[in-house]
């Protein structure tokens, strides 16, 4: 869970999305939606026969779900930035402009594809896109301390497939209560100090 922390620490004190954007109430969700979708791992998804599913690193995104926020006109401009911040796209990441979904049905975006093909090596835009995915949720952040309503909020934004609530109540949300009162907000002067 080490490298959790450290990764939701580079993520919130990168200056590419805007500080208010980490607040406690916001590290303490996606620490626990983390836990509860990889076991707080940067790993592929694992399917029960042993073999590689769609998701992938500490939050399990799929291609679709970083389509999404890339289309997203809330998120659409600050993800280009995160996505082209990564050099994922190389030379054509400058000029790569996010907008409204074009392609046919059961087709996903080709940056979208390339981006969940190198996610595990870019942990901090994980954590970047995935905030953004919360962000794009038309509710507000449910409070801190409230673990039924960030297990409704996680269903309604990430909609698992498997959900494990008992794994919610006894390992993801107990430990992303441990986790973030060490991971204080920080400014980008602060995190520089360090």
């Amino acid at each position: 869970m080490l490298a959790l922390a450290e990764a939701l620490r580079a993520a919130s004190t990168d200056t590419i999305l805007p500080a208010s954007l980490w607040s406690h109430q916001a590290l303490r969700l996606l620490a626990a939606i983390c836990l509860q979708e990889s076991g707080g791992q940067n790993v592929p998804q694992r399917l029960a026969d042993g073999t590689e599913g769609l998701a992938a690193g500490f939050p399990q995104m799929q291609a679709n779900g970083i389509e999404d926020v890339l289309a997203n006109p809330a998120s659409a401009a600050l993800a280009a930035q995160c996505v082209a911040r990564a050099g994922i796209l190389g030379d054509a990441g400058a000029k790569f402009s996010p907008g409204p979904r074009g392609y046919p049905l059961g087709a996903t975006h080709p940056v979208a594809v390339l981006v969940r093909a190198n996610f595990l090596n870019f942990p901090t835009l994980q954590l970047q896109l995935a905030r953004l995915m919360l962000w794009d949720n038309p509710h507000p952040l449910p409070p801190m301390d409230d673990g039924d309503a960030n297990w409704a909020y996680y269903l309604e934004t990430w909609r698992p497939g498997k959900p494990s609530r008992a794994r919610w109540d006894g390992f993801a949300w107990l430990q992303a209560c441990a986790i973030v009162p060490t991971l204080p907000p920080q400014t980008p002067a602060q995190a520089s100090t360090e």
